[in-house]
């Protein structure tokens, strides 16, 4: 869990689009050390999960194939 130093830090790089490459590596940093991106993966698997239960319930289609395939690629994909 980040400590209000490192909430302060992150939300003022993030978004910020005169940010410097040293800021960009400091929040990248500071997101791999606090595991942010793990929860956020863990995060948008369960919302695609979610989505796809919510799909089933829509008729079969070529779009829906699309839909799948694309949610599915979403969770799979190399990072």
């Amino acid at each position: 869990m980040p400590n209000d130093q490192q909430k302060r830090e992150l939300f003022s790089i993030i978004g910020n689009l005169n940010a410097t490459d040293a800021q960009i590596a400091q929040a990248t940093t500071l997101l791999r050390d606090l595991d942010g991106i793990e929860y956020t993966q863990r995060l948008a698997t369960r919302m695609v999960e979610e989505a796809l239960t919510h799909l089933a319930n829509v008729p079969a289609s070529t779009r829906k194939d699309l839909l799948q395939q694309w949610a599915e690629y979403l969770i799979d994909r190399p990072l």
